[in-house]
């Protein structure tokens, strides 16, 4: 199982090898991920955080790229900015961060990525992000 970080998004693929029959079955699409498929990538490779700039021309570019990611207004591209920033960052697998981090370097826009260490967290989840940002 595994997942990379491309230029649009998030690609995730899972394979299976029968050792009785030899049938391979692959797997694989574009983020988000099956909720399964998810559990088990970040039970191998850890939960990841992202953490947004609280600076105010931070703030503005990282709005901007959510609103042209997503087609989103700037308002409620600003206001989830704001949501991330409030709730101390956002959580989800390595690929999925770097994906994100690297979309908001592009335009400048300061972020930190670490790996999540402790047993439980209060960060946003990236799926939940997206969800939002969905609507």
């Amino acid at each position: 199982m595994g997942q990379s970080a491309q230029l649009n998004g998030v690609d995730w693929s899972a394979s299976y090898s029968c050792r009785s029959c030899g049938t391979i079955i692959e797997f694989d699409d574009c983020m988000p991920a099956p909720k399964e498929v998810r559990e088990a990538l970040i039970k191998g490779g850890g939960k990841w955080h992202l953490v947004l700039s609280a600076a105010k021309p931070h703030k503005l570019k990282a709005a901007q790229v959510l609103a042209s990611l997503f087609q989103l207004s700037a308002p409620d591209a600003l206001k989830q900015v704001n949501r991330v920033i409030e709730l101390g960052g956002v959580e989800g697998t390595k690929e999925e961060m770097t994906w994100f981090a690297n979309k908001l370097s592009q335009k400048g826009v300061e972020s930190s990525k670490n790996e999540i260490t402790e047993a439980t967290s209060s960060f946003m989840d990236f799926m939940e992000f997206m969800a939002f940002l969905e609507l």
